[in-house]
């Protein structure tokens, strides 16, 4: 089967797009709250990174039922793949208490 870099199904579209949104939201929380300073509320930005996570894990799932059932082979499917995995090690760290995480 050929390789694409854009998905051709659509549920590899929208994991790849809720993936994208993630990211996109991850890197807009550390402008606006950390190097900018412009949120400063500690609710808000816990409220805006759940968001990103739940955004990114929500895409790998999506990521994962493309490539499992409508046998999508793309590069960004794989890559939301790997950002929602990442989401998801971060939020299980969490949970399960390892420091650092």
């Amino acid at each position: 089967m050929k390789t694409h870099f854009l998905p051709t199904t659509l549920r590899g579209r929208i994991g790849t797009l809720l993936a994208a949104l993630a990211l996109l939201e991850f890197f807009a929380l550390y402008f606006f709250a950390e190097l900018f300073d412009v949120i400063r509320s500690e609710l808000l930005i816990t409220a805006f990174g759940l968001v990103a996570m739940a955004a990114a894990i929500t895409g790998a799932v999506m990521g994962l039922l493309a490539i499992r059932k409508d046998r999508e082979r793309s590069i960004l499917v794989y890559l939301s793949i790997a950002l929602g995995a990442v989401a998801a090690g971060f939020v299980l760290g969490n949970l399960v208490g390892i420091p650092g995480i």
